[in-house]
């Protein structure tokens, strides 16, 4: 083999070992963090004017192309108005034939799934106002 050859299918290899380590370590620490959580709550807050409150999601991840997601608690109020409500929400979904462009929902299930889709649709960034320079 040539110099060439040996750092590109070491540069693929790498690129390849990066993706997995992200995708089966990272990403799961990253949804179950307590941090992000408050994060992602507050962006919500921020930006839509909305309530999101996440307790307890879990994320698990394997070699096999399948998600699995699970949450106690997910909610989302606007003005006092539920717009999404899941409690003990939990899935597994399947990404086995993503290229035939089939995803595969193995798992469904909830205590409680409330989902008003008119006001979810009606979800918007707020506007943020310019500042008119003074001159």
């Amino acid at each position: 083999m040539n110099k060439k050859l040996k750092i590109f299918t070491a540069s693929i290899i790498t690129l390849i070992l990066l993706f997995l380590s992200l995708y089966l370590f990272i990403l799961p620490k990253i949804v179950s963090n307590l941090q992000f959580v408050y994060v992602l709550e507050k962006f919500i807050n921020k930006n839509f004017n909305a309530e999101l409150v996440i307790n307890h999601p879990v994320l698990k991840t394997s070699i096999k192309p399948e998600i699995s997601f699970s949450v106690d608690n997910l909610s989302l109020k606007q003005n006092g108005e539920n717009l999404l409500n899941l409690q003990n929400f939990d899935t597994k979904i399947n990404f086995y034939k993503i290229f035939l462009r089939k995803i595969t929902l193995e798992k469904l299930g909830a205590d409680n799934i409330y989902i008003d889709i008119n006001k979810l649709q009606q979800l918007t960034f707020k506007e943020k106002k310019k500042k008119k320079k003074k001159g």
